[in-house]
């Protein structure tokens, strides 16, 4: 009916006490959610009048709260969105509606945090027709910052599906032959080719002239990650 691109419109309240007769919602505030919603599904079924005013209504907030689900919905910082609480979202919709558009499910933050990068060290959004290089320092490798593993992950925008590619290689995580620096620091290459000075071993492919996200998860994260007192080293452009 809809994707990522072109998320429903209207068309949404058209069933929606369906839907929401369809699972039960736990939030402490569902109800007073489902009575807001009941509200406008009534309100659109009274005329085309206002079923095109909600549908307007609907094309201006999504690019904004899809802007929010990557830039406010958790702290925004080093350029990686994360450490918000994940799996029991209380009475936060925005966040739990964050979550659902690009990942469609959470572990809680005991179990792990998720750290997203939309956008490079300059605030450009990521494109596969870039290259880009993330550089760990010796004293903050990510298996530092975890009690368990890590892994991150490429994934096309908006669709948040792996990329295809000739190598079949989606990802790095704890267990990758990844190859450190001399100075025990680790470079991660995002892009359409290898990149010069890092070894392929650690060449993440990216599909040129695509954007593209990158979510670095921490399996178990120490209390510093939970309190997002660390995120991965910005996603640098190769110039």
């Amino acid at each position: 009916m809809f994707d990522n691109k072109s998320l429903i419109g209207v068309e949404i309240f058209d069933d929606a006490e369906a839907m929401m007769s369809s699972a039960m919602d736990v939030a402490p505030n569902a109800a007073e959610m489902q009575q807001k919603v009941r509200a406008v599904a009534s309100y659109a079924a009274s005329s085309k009048e206002a079923r095109a005013e909600i549908d307007a209504t609907l094309r201006k907030v999504i690019p904004e709260f899809q802007d929010y689900a990557f830039t406010k919905s958790a702290p925004y910082v080093g350029h990686w969105i994360g450490a918000g609480q994940t799996g029991n979202y209380g009475k936060d919709f925005w966040l739990r509606t964050s979550v659902n558009f690009a990942g469609i499910w959470g572990n809680t933050t005991d179990e792990v945090v998720y750290l997203v990068a939309t956008r490079d060290a300059e605030e450009k959004p990521l494109n596969g027709s870039n290259s880009y290089v993330i550089h760990f320092p010796a004293d903050e490798l990510p298996q530092s910052a975890v009690n368990s593993y890590w892994s991150v992950i490429l994934v096309g925008v908006p669709d948040y599906r792996v990329v295809p590619n000739d190598l079949k290689r989606y990802n790095f995580n704890t267990y990758s032959p990844l190859k450190s620096e001399a100075d025990g620091s680790l470079k991660l290459a995002i892009g359409p080719q290898p990149v010069v000075g890092v070894p392929e071993s650690n060449w993440l492919p990216a599909a040129e002239g695509k954007p593209f996200s990158l979510t670095f998860r921490t399996y178990v994260p120490k209390d510093l990650v939970k309190r997002g007192g660390w995120q991965p080293a910005a996603v640098t452009q190769v110039r």
